[in-house]
């Protein structure tokens, strides 16, 4: 392949990537010294990262090259390039690696990560004999122990120094020669002297005892059965502690509501007193009004019965009896005056005098029995309007009042005896979830279990 392209166009810059994923070495990339060094240019910020696509034989696998601890580290993932990975739907880059882990299919293999460089050109070069190195065999390129000089001609190809062909041939042939390696004969020493002892391992999982039953594999039931049983258990206290961390932090959360509630109806609780110590302030100045109302009215009473005593110690109802009978006395005096008239008929000039003074007196009698008459009748009609009107005011009034306080009374009293049950309650369930300790006997149980 051949880049082609005006100088700043990033020829070099993808080169470079290129040839860190072959040699792993930050030092021996062609960066001049005047610039960016490979991490602050490749890898500005803690969430960049450079995602390599190896095709092999076999299929291909991506290598993820990730800022970790201040230090390029990386990550392979045993499947193809997809860009649904690293894209969202808006077509941005997805800056965080757990945002990525989730979108990678469970299918698809993602190992450790993998901060040595060293061990980094091991796997893609296939020194992979080692027991940690054994998962990662699936993605080396080529298989060499001695394979140092194949990532130094690479690097010569990528910044153009010794390209002579039979330099390039002669290091890639060595490099693959397997017969220059050494042999490490600890290596077949210690498996061999594990063979006998793996071997009467094996026998003793195939030997039966005399009544044809495999004492191991017996035992390694029963084993296995308890070993099901402690995962069962080790599941079992998991999800315990998981509902007793979940109904803590639940509980935790809601006592500040519970709080805010109590705060709350302590709030309305005094509200609610000092509106009812308003109302029965209001209730104790009408009463004291009405009382003294009261009082008039019954003093009005008093002089009431007071003038009705005085009225019969007068013998009031004779008086009305004989002003009832006006009438006839007036009959009786014309008739005495008739007499009179013919007894005095002889002294006419006389008796006319008296006669005019009698008219007079009579006239002045009349009309001053009239008024009085008159007087009395609208002081009863007054007195009895004004006592009948005084005791339905008052009847009223009290019986009012009375209904306006008792229901009020009454709505206050529910109230707060609803208001100090709820806080009685909250309070309570307050110190129960302040005081007990959930899950205490299953706690102690698993432990001992464990």
């Amino acid at each position: 392949m051949h880049f082609i392209g005006t100088q700043g166009v990033g020829k070099s810059t993808l080169l470079r990537a290129i040839l860190f994923f072959y040699n792993a070495d930050k030092l021996r990339l062609g960066i001049p010294k005047e610039k960016k060094g490979f991490d602050l240019f490749y890898f500005p910020y803690d969430n960049s990262y450079i995602v390599y696509e190896v095709m092999r034989e076999n299929g291909a696998y991506c290598v993820l090259a990730m800022k970790s601890m201040k230090r390029v580290a990386f990550r392979f993932i045993d499947a193809p390039y997809c860009k649904d990975w690293f894209m969202n739907e808006r077509n941005e880059a997805i800056a965080e690696w757990p945002e990525i882990r989730k979108r990678i299919p469970t299918s698809s293999t993602v190992s450790s990560l993998v901060n040595d460089y060293y061990v980094f050109r091991d796997i893609i070069f296939g020194n992979n004999k080692s027991n940690e190195l054994l998962p990662f065999r699936k993605y080396a390129i080529v298989e060499s122990s001695n394979y140092q000089n194949i990532p130094r001609t690479i690097q010569n190809v990528f910044l153009n120094s010794k390209l002579d062909a039979d330099f390039i041939k002669g290091t890639i042939i060595k490099s693959m020669n397997e017969e220059e390696q050494a042999i490490d004969l600890n290596v077949y020493r210690s498996l061999i002297g594990t063979f006998e002892q793996e071997y009467t391992d094996v026998m003793l999982w195939l030997k039966p005892n005399k009544s044809g039953v495999v004492e191991v594999r017996k035992q390694a039931d029963i084993v296995i059965k308890r070993y099901r049983q402690l995962l069962y258990l080790k599941k079992q206290i998991h999800e315990s502690w998981t509902e007793l961390n979940f109904a803590e932090k639940t509980e935790t959360q809601y006592l500040p509501v519970l709080e805010d509630r109590i705060k709350e109806l302590e709030e309305k609780l005094s509200n609610f007193i000092r509106l009812s110590n308003e109302e029965k302030e209001k209730y104790d100045k009408e009463h004291d009004k009405l009382t003294k109302e009261y009082g008039i009215v019954e003093d009005k009473l008093k002089e009431s019965r007071r003038k009705r005593s005085y009225y019969e110690q007068m013998n009031i109802s004779n008086i009305i009896v004989r002003v009832n009978s006006e009438q006839d006395v007036n009959t009786d005096l014309a008739n005495t005056k008739e007499a009179l008239n013919k007894l005095t008929s002889l002294y006419q000039d006389i008796m006319d005098k008296y006669n005019g003074l009698f008219r007079e007196l009579d006239a002045n009698l009349k009309e001053f029995e009239t008024e009085k008459k008159e007087d009395m009748l609208k002081v009863k009609e007054r007195f009895t309007d004004d006592k009948s009107l005084l005791n339905q005011k008052r009847s009223e009034h009290e019986k009012e009042e009375r209904n306006r306080s008792d229901e009020h009374k009454e709505y206050l009293h529910a109230e707060i005896l609803k208001l100090t049950t709820e806080m009685s309650a909250l309070k309570e369930r307050e110190n129960t979830v302040r005081t007990t300790l959930h899950f205490k006997d299953e706690i102690e149980q698993k432990t001992e279990e464990l």
